[in-house]
């Protein structure tokens, strides 16, 4: 009789799998990405989209014009701060967030790093 070090499993196994934990955590990272609940309490949530995404190149009047408008109403915003920092942090982001511009926002992601690197 022949022995094989085969071991029969049932499948699926009753044992956890880490990979398929670590997938699942990373799935659940991906779908989440996305603003917190504080946008629910934001002063935009209420705009007309088109407020905080003015058109045009960013050194357009009337992009300006538009982004003036919209940081006038986040500068009362009582999640300023939050949306500040998720617009720091996604770098492709399009619009007035936080009350910056996308330009506005590389600049401040250049300074800080400049700042972190001395």
């Amino acid at each position: 009789m022949c022995r094989s070090a085969y071991t029969h499993t049932r499948w699926p196994s009753p044992a956890p799998d880490p990979a398929a934990a670590a997938l699942a955590e990373l799935v659940a990272l991906l779908i989440d990405a996305g603003p917190g609940d504080w946008v629910q309490r934001g002063t935009c949530r209420d705009s007309r989209d088109d407020v905080h995404f003015p058109t045009g190149r960013e050194d357009s009047p009337g992009y300006r014009l538009g982004a003036a408008i919209a940081k006038l109403e986040c500068a009362g915003c009582p999640v300023l701060t939050e949306c500040r920092a998720y617009a720091l942090d996604v770098v492709d982001l399009e619009g007035i967030w936080g009350g910056t511009t996308p330009n506005d926002r590389t600049a401040i992601r250049r300074d800080r790093d400049q700042r972190r690197a001395s």
